[in-house]
């Protein structure tokens, strides 16, 4: 039951930020692409420095830290960054539907495969995914009727893809003799995301003739500190209940359980539209969220 209240905290925390990195993309003084890679550069540093601090400091780092470490933060830094520029050129709700759902599709089909002795799915539980697969592929429409925007959409894409890598590589270091060492694999990760944000943040700037500190406003930096703490958590819960929960059930829920609340927030908080079509795709997540939990 324990594992079931972190998995809630989790979704709720990374709902928070989400929320955050919505307003920092569409509203903030961050105009410039280095700019933006810089503010991700500052959260990678929150969430490192609380993670070192809640470790007591750098503890024993086996390979398999190491290297699942590295893949980590490679795949942390492309999600992170490519999502705060699709929040920036797109809507939430639909941002938020495309990360996420092929986030959740490439663990949750891998996971099995790969890891079969410790992920049984039930035929129940595979008619939950599907469900919730169809669920977001009804949310897949502009509720403004307007065109694509296909820069948005490659960020949008790129963010799913690493996205859900990022569940693999959970995956893979929770099955590895190294899996106690949780804390310094997201150390290790996250040392790795700052190098690669700052180095891209720098070239990026001498290219564009761009000053990315001169856009940083306190509010930009309040906003990269709630989102690197909101992250900090979910990253140490998610590696965490990679290991404890079959994939079936985390993945979906862990991603499906984002996509329903961020859908709901986007229509409260910031007044997106939602059209029928993706109210019944919400309602139907709800269902096929209560199927692969087993809930009904």
């Amino acid at each position: 039951m324990n594992n079931y209240i972190i998995l809630a905290i989790s979704v709720l925390v990374s709902t928070a930020n989400n929320m955050l990195m919505n307003v920092t993309g569409k509203r903030s003084g961050l105009k410039s692409i280095s700019a933006k890679v810089m503010y991700n550069a500052v959260l990678f540093s929150v969430i490192f420095l609380g993670i070192l601090i809640f470790n007591g400091g750098f503890t024993q780092a086996s390979t398999p830290t190491v290297m699942y470490g590295v893949l980590y933060g490679v795949f942390a830094a492309v999600t992170y960054v490519t999502s705060l520029l699709a929040y920036a050129t797109g809507p939430m709700n639909f941002t938020v539907l495309i990360v996420y759902c092929v986030g959740l599709l490439i663990p949750t089909v891998l996971g099995p495969v790969i890891w079969t002795e410790n992920n049984a799915v039930t035929l129940i539980q595979w008619i939950g995914v599907a469900l919730l697969i169809v669920s977001l592929v009804l949310g897949l429409k502009s509720s403004d009727g307007g065109k694509f925007n296909f820069k948005w959409l490659i960020f949008a894409l790129l963010s799913a893809v690493t996205c859900g890598m990022l569940g693999i590589v959970q995956q893979a270091h929770q099955k590895s003799y190294a899996s106690e060492e949780l804390n310094m694999m997201l150390i290790v990760a996250f040392g790795t995301a700052i190098i690669i944000a700052v180095i891209y943040s720098l070239i990026s700037s001498n290219h564009d003739k761009t000053n990315p500190v001169k856009e940083f406003r306190p509010v930009d930096y309040g906003a990269a500190a709630g989102s690197g703490l909101c992250l900090g958590f979910a990253n140490v819960a998610n590696l965490f209940l990679s290991g404890a929960l079959p994939a079936i059930i985390f993945f979906p829920i862990v991603n499906g359980g984002l996509v329903i609340l961020s859908t709901i927030m986007s229509l409260i908080v910031f007044k997106e539209k939602l059209n029928l079509r993706q109210s019944i795709g919400v309602v139907l997540g709800i269902i096929a969220l209560m199927l692969i939990c087993g809930i009904v």
